[in-house]
C-alpha cells in the first residue's frame, strides 16, 4: 500500500512538473513574440521616421532652391528699380529755395536721416540748345556720418524729380568727431512751364541703401577724450582701496575723493569687464587710440 502510494505521488510529482515546464514554455515563447512584436514594430517606426525624414529633407530642399530663386528675382527686380529710379525722371512746373530745402526735408523724415548743413542758391541758367528747361544751383555743405550721408544722397538722385550732382567734396574730420566727414555738394534742380505740377510729384518707396563700413573713420587715431568721457574718471586715476565680487572702491588721486565701480560701468576711454576674484584684481579694457588693451588693478596696501 505504502508503494502504490509513492508510485501515484511520483506521477503526480512528474504531472506539476510537465506542467509547469509547459507554462514556463508557453511563457517564454510569449515572451520572445512579444520581443519581437516589439522589435519589428520599432524597426517599422524608424523606417517610417527614416521616410518622412527623407520626405522633409526633399521639401526643405525644394524650399530652398525656391528662396534662393527668389532671392535673384528680388535682386534683379531691386536692380530695375534702381535703372527706372534713374531713368525715369520727371521735371516740376517750377522750382525755388524753399521748395528744394522742403525736398530736402522730406527725405530727411522719410528715412530718418538728419544732417548739419546750410544751404544757398548760387545761380539760375537755362539748359543750353533748350531754352524751355530752366535750372537753380544750389550748394549744400555740413558735416555727417557717412552711412547717414550716403543714404541721404542715393535718396536724393533716385527719387522722381530731376536734380543732377555736378560737383561733391568730402573730407575726413579730426578723430574726435568718431568718423564724422565734411562736405561740400553743387547740384542743380531742372523745372519748366510744361513741367508736372510739383504739388503731383510723389515720392518713391525706394529700398533704403547704406554703407556698413565707415571709411573716413580712422582705426588707429592719436588719443583723444570725448565730451561723454570727460568726466569719467582714467584708469590712472584709481587707486583701489576694496571690492567685492561685484564692486570695487577706490580713491581717485586727482580728486582724493573715494567713489565705486561696478562691472560694465564706463570710465575714461573704457569700461571694467571684470572682477578676478580669486587673484583679487580689478580688469579694464581700455582703448585710447584703436588698439585695445586689458589693464588689471590690485587693492592698494
Amino acid at each position: 500500500m505504502n508503494e502504490y502510494k509513492l508510485t501515484q505521488l511520483y506521477k503526480r510529482g512528474l504531472d506539476h512538473k510537465n506542467r509547469n515546464f509547459i507554462i514556463l514554455f508557453a511563457l517564454l515563447f510569449f515572451t520572445v513574440l512579444i520581443s519581437f512584436l516589439i522589435q519589428q514594430n520599432l524597426l517599422d517606426k524608424h523606417q517610417e521616421l527614416l521616410d518622412e525624414k527623407e520626405e522633409i529633407q526633399n521639401e526643405l530642399a525644394s524650399t530652398q532652391s525656391l528662396i534662393q530663386a527668389e532671392d535673384e528675382l528680388q535682386d534683379t527686380i531691386d536692380n530695375l528699380e534702381d535703372k527706372l529710379a534713374l531713368t525715369d525722371k520727371v521735371m516740376p512746373d517750377f522750382n525755388n529755395p524753399s521748395t528744394t530745402l522742403s525736398y530736402i526735408y522730406d527725405i530727411f523724415d522719410k528715412y530718418n536721416n538728419y544732417i548739419d548743413f546750410d544751404f544757398w542758391l548760387n545761380t539760375s541758367s537755362t539748359v543750353q540748345g533748350d531754352t524751355d528747361t530752366r535750372f537753380n544751383r544750389y550748394t549744400m555743405t555740413g558735416t555727417s556720418y557717412i552711412n547717414i550721408f550716403y543714404s541721404f544722397i542715393d535718396q536724393f538722385v533716385r527719387q522722381p524729380k530731376l536734380i543732377t550732382i555736378e560737383n561733391i567734396d568730402l573730407a575726413a574730420q579730426p578723430a574726435e568727431e568718431q568718423g564724422k566727414l565734411s562736405f561740400n555738394i553743387e547740384f542743380n534742380a531742372y523745372y519748366t512751364d510744361t513741367g508736372t505740377p510739383h504739388d503731383d510729384i510723389k515720392f518713391r518707396n525706394l529700398t533704403k541703401r547704406t554703407i556698413p563700413y565707415n571709411i573716413f573713420f580712422p582705426r588707429i587715431y592719436t588719443p583723444f577724450v570725448s565730451e561723454r568721457d570727460k568726466s569719467l574718471p582714467d584708469v590712472t586715476e584709481i587707486r583701489i582701496i576694496g571690492m567685492t565680487k561685484d564692486i570695487i572702491f577706490y580713491r581717485n588721486s586727482i580728486t582724493d575723493k573715494v567713489e565705486r565701480l561696478s562691472v560694465g560701468d564706463r570710465i575714461r576711454h573704457g569700461s571694467m569687464t571684470e572682477i578676478d576674484w580669486p587673484n583679487q584684481e580689478a580688469v579694464f579694457t581700455i582703448n585710447r587710440t584703436g588698439l585695445r588693451e586689458t589693464v588689471r588693478l590690485k587693492a592698494i596696501d
